[in-house]
């Protein structure tokens, strides 16, 4: 029976690290700056201008059969830093591209409310660029979903139904990523459910299909030039092989980071999600048979952090690892 309940106790808490208010709700009006060498703001005037922080809402979408939402459905919010996030537009994004700043895409994780997600996504910033004030300029991409907490009795029906709600959500984003500018510089951040998407999403750039969902047009991008780092990844564990429900994912990657965690105590019991068709997850296995990849494995680098990470399913964990976070920036932001 003790076990039982803990197995629930912990498939409630997918996919997620336990919110935290300092990070959760963005109270002050933190400057759109790099972090310098010691971890604080930089104070040129010029650092703070070099980088633009948005957030992508799909939480008032719903995902009928059928018919699927388009890109102008989506939410625009653009983060200033003397009055905090306030609403944008379609068209202000697109007249922010410019051919010399990165496009970087963080996806977060489940049961994240919708006044967290803010919060979420500095702290995802300031962890990636602590350090590097020297990064090229970037603009960041809050992607918020619907992951908000399902109350009731039995606590899988929440993983559950965020699970079903990932296709989707890889619709919207892939249509997202199908319209920017070919030749922008692109990185994708996702972590657990948030990776999941991620993934789906390149696989329908890619010219897959997920169920009934495709893109109608698919706008190709240069072979080998999408970055991509995922932790923690709440996916099936052989979704990117030949003949995998996102075979597609590795057909515009230029190099992928698997952070995966055999300690991970909530994403051990990721086969009961299905207990029809049971799998582990890829986040605490890795990718199982790697080498059937072919030459897509190359662009495959695979590590287990269950020494620096422990036992944690929690984001903020991978965020305060300086060792982690180093990789992740040579991954993301080295040229």
């Amino acid at each position: 029976m003790r076990t039982t309940w803990v197995s629930c106790l912990l498939l409630f808490s997918l996919v997620t690290g336990a919110p935290s208010a300092a990070v959760g709700h963005v109270t002050t009006d933190p400057h759109v700056q790099k972090p310098d060498a010691d971890g604080g703001a930089a104070h040129d005037a010029a650092d703070a201008a070099s980088d633009s922080l948005w957030m992508i809402s799909t939480r008032h979408l719903d995902c009928p059969c059928g018919k699927l939402p388009t890109e102008a459905n989506l939410r625009f919010f653009r983060y200033d830093p003397a009055c905090g996030w306030h609403a944008a537009d379609e068209d202000q994004w697109a007249q922010g591209e410019w051919a010399d700043a990165l496009t970087l895409v963080y996806v977060h994780g489940n049961r994240i409310e919708p006044d967290e997600a803010p919060g979420r996504g500095l702290a995802a910033y300031r962890a990636l660029l602590r350090s590097r004030p020297d990064a090229p300029p970037i603009r960041f991409v809050v992607w918020s979903w619907p992951s908000s907490k399902i109350h009731g009795p039995r606590p899988r029906r929440d993983a559950q139904a965020k699970a079903s709600r990932t296709d989707c959500e890889s619709y919207l984003l892939a249509n997202f990523l199908n319209g920017l500018e070919a030749d922008t510089p692109l990185r994708l951040l996702g972590y657990s459910f948030g990776a999941r998407i991620v993934s789906g999403a390149l696989h329908l750039t890619g010219g897959g299909t997920l169920g009934r969902l495709h893109l109608a047009e698919v706008r190709p991008r240069p072979a080998n030039s999408v970055r991509v780092v995922l932790h923690a990844a709440a996916m099936h564990n052989h979704w990117w092989l030949p003949g995998g429900y996102h075979d597609q994912c590795f057909s515009q990657v230029e190099r992928l980071l698997l952070l995966y965690n055999t300690c991970d105590p909530v994403l051990r019991f990721y086969p009961r999600l299905d207990p029809r068709r049971p799998a582990q997850a890829l986040g605490y296995t890795g990718l199982v048979r790697p080498a059937r990849l072919g030459q897509d494995a190359e662009r495959l680098e695979q590590a287990n952090v269950c020494c620096q990470i422990g036992k944690t399913h929690d984001e903020q964990a991978y965020q305060a690892s300086e060792t982690l976070m180093r990789r992740v920036r040579e991954s993301l932001l080295e040229p």
